[in-house]
């Protein structure tokens, strides 16, 4: 804990600016370029072990014997923490980041009145624990690093809605439950999980949309002319949406091998409007709209 206030107060220091600048670009430009370790095998590839047992070293599996159940407290210039692991968000959607991932509080000497204690680092560097308002993320991709292109891997839950702006490549990867809906207005979002979009309404009017994985959409889905949906067609429904889907501008399709004929690719409880433009479709196959299904048809 004191070594993470001291880094913090380091790191905030304006007299160490621009050795941090400094120390940033040699690492990007060097140092993580020509590291052996780069390609080599690794033993921590999994997410949520990774997480489990960081948290298990925070806690020690010692029971909360302090009150339970307190709000997140962050500490002053804790955000400076994640400034170069999520530089495309606000010092005050750092600071949300750490709020939403903290461990509970009552464990043995980690409720300190700044909140150092409680600050779980790891799951805080992979996004949000929780949604709770509008959340606007707006990554520039000529920036490069993680401006460019990032993975959340929390599963998020709360009430608030997930806009993401800009040029970068955001992924999804947790089992999310927050119910405010996705929105796209630019660059690309995947959606690596079947649940990745949480609960609400997704709504893409610019951009690209990814879906590598069959993904199932709670409510409905809205695509404007500018959008682009990208799937990757399996022997299963690419794309499951359960409200109405509202659709045009472009369809990308690719791993088309192995279709079959009249093949479900989208299915939804009602749709409007169709495509303007279908990618990836071998020759002599199209698309055909049904009252509730979008089927790869050939001939």
């Amino acid at each position: 804990m004191l070594g993470t206030a001291v880094v913090a107060s380091v790191l905030n220091d304006p007299a160490n600016k621009d050795l941090m600048k400094q120390a940033y670009a040699e690492a990007h430009s060097s140092n993580l370029q020509t590291s052996p370790l780069v390609n080599a095998h690794d033993d921590y590839s999994s997410y949520r072990e990774n997480q489990k047992n960081y948290r298990y070293r925070m806690t020690y599996n010692l029971p909360q014997i302090g009150a339970k159940g307190l709000a997140p407290r962050v500490p002053k210039g804790a955000e400076v923490l994640l400034a170069t692991r999520l530089p495309y968000l606000s010092n005050d959607q750092r600071r949300m980041a750490l709020a939403t991932t903290e461990i509970q509080s009552g464990y043995p000497l980690l409720d300190d009145v700044e909140g150092w204690g409680r600050l779980d680092l790891f799951s805080a560097a992979n996004g949000y624990g929780a949604l709770p308002s509008t959340t606007k993320v707006n990554m520039d991709a000529t920036k490069g690093g993680f401006n460019a292109k990032d993975v959340w891997r929390n599963n998020m839950t709360g009430t608030g809605k997930l806009v993401k702006q800009g040029t970068g490549d955001l992924a999804l990867n947790g089992n999310n439950q927050f119910t405010g809906g996705v929105q796209v207005d630019g660059g690309n979002l995947t959606l690596n999980n079947a649940n990745a979009a949480g609960k609400g309404d997704v709504k893409l009017t610019d951009g690209t949309l990814s879906a590598p994985v069959t993904v199932k959409l709670q409510r409905g889905y809205q695509q404007a002319q500018r959008g682009t949906l990208a799937l990757t067609t399996t022997k299963t429904t690419a794309l499951k949406i359960h409200g109405k889907a509202k659709l045009a501008g472009t369809l990308r399709l690719t791993n088309l091998a192995g279709l079959k004929n009249h093949q479900s690719l989208i299915t939804f409880g009602s749709h409007q409007g169709k495509f303007s433009h279908v990618y990836g479709l071998p020759k002599g196959w199209h698309v055909t709209y049904t009252a509730h299904k979008l089927e790869l048809v050939r001939g």
